[in-house]
């Protein structure tokens, strides 16, 4: 093993190399290579760029200098500006055939979060979400990634576009957004994502209950300001996926349910009462109850021929 005092130079080196790299270009990116026969160095490259955002802020507290967070904040402002209308963030080098990209999308979003965590700057959080977004819209039912891999390649599937599943993750924790870690839950069968959405709910519910319990009393009034459309529209897109669960639950065979929306109306209610008698120094933690309510519909809707 290395001598432990040598790391010190050896990191000191590697950060100089890094800035070395965003000072080369033109722009606050960091360029994707450096080309030893000729010496010179390239565009700049979204997806590396997106993952040195982290590196270099993690640096900054490490080491409490302001320089690398300096440098990390360009470099996010600079991804900002890249994004793609859609959401998504570019394949390749800058200058390369224009088209959108997985798994580069996923490393941005982990410079974006963690930017947001460092800064509180609201623009990172939208450029997040709005990435979150792209990457549940062209996910597989399966959870898997096929479509908009990269121009630069042909291949059907990536299991590196795992580590979006991670991002995902990242964003839904940090953002308070259920619906990012649900997605990033979607390889396991879909009875074992319901309960993960469960939790993920119920700890939201949890974490916001004076919030919940406002909204409940005031949604009277809530309903005529002008912002009722987004949030009615955000409900509706999560039931949507509640459904979708539901229904995926019903093709495997996990679940028979004879009237889905009933069964949707059911579980909303359920849980959405949860904020008028749940107590956080209670009997029961939120993931307990998560795990109630799952039982409970399971036990409602198993398949016919087992016992109830």
């Amino acid at each position: 093993m290395e001598d432990g005092a040598k790391l010190p130079a050896r990191l000191e080196a590697t950060y100089a190399w890094l800035c070395q790299a965003q000072d080369a270009g033109t722009d606050d990116g960091v360029c994707g290579i450096f080309d030893l026969w000729s010496g010179t160095w390239s565009e700049s490259y979204p997806e590396t760029t997106g993952y040195i955002i982290p590196t270099l802020l993690a640096l900054a507290n490490a080491r409490e200098e302001e320089e690398p967070r300096r440098r990390a904040l360009r470099m996010a402002d600079w991804s900002c500006e890249q994004q793609m209308e859609d959401g998504a963030v570019l394949s390749g080098l800058l200058g390369m055939q224009r088209g959108p990209a997985v798994f580069n999308t996923g490393q941005v979003v982990f410079g974006w979060v963690s930017a947001f965590q460092q800064s509180g700057e609201r623009r990172y959080a939208l450029a997040a979400r709005r990435g979150c977004e792209w990457l549940l819209a062209n996910q597989s039912p399966d959870g898997a990634w096929r479509a908009n891999l990269s121009v630069m390649t042909s291949a059907p599937v990536f299991a590196y576009n795992v580590r979006c599943a991670w991002a995902l993750i990242y964003a839904g924790e940090v953002l308070e957004e259920p619906l990012f870690a649900a997605a990033a839950q979607r390889a396991e069968p879909p009875l074992e994502r319901l309960r993960e959405l469960l939790h993920a709910w119920l700890e939201h519910i949890a974490a916001h209950l004076d919030h919940m319990r406002v909204f409940q009393q005031e949604r009277h009034v809530i309903e005529r300001e002008p912002r009722w459309g987004d949030i009615r529209a955000k409900r509706l897109q999560f039931e949507r996926i509640l459904d979708g669960l539901l229904a995926q639950c019903e093709q495997d065979g996990s679940l028979t349910v004879d009237d889905r929306r009933l069964a949707l109306l059911a579980l909303l209610g359920m849980v959405n009462y949860t904020s008028t008698w749940y107590r956080g120094g209670g009997r029961l933690r939120p993931r307990q109850i998560a795990d109630g309510y799952h039982d409970m519909l399971v036990s409602a809707y198993r398949p016919r021929g087992e016992s109830r």
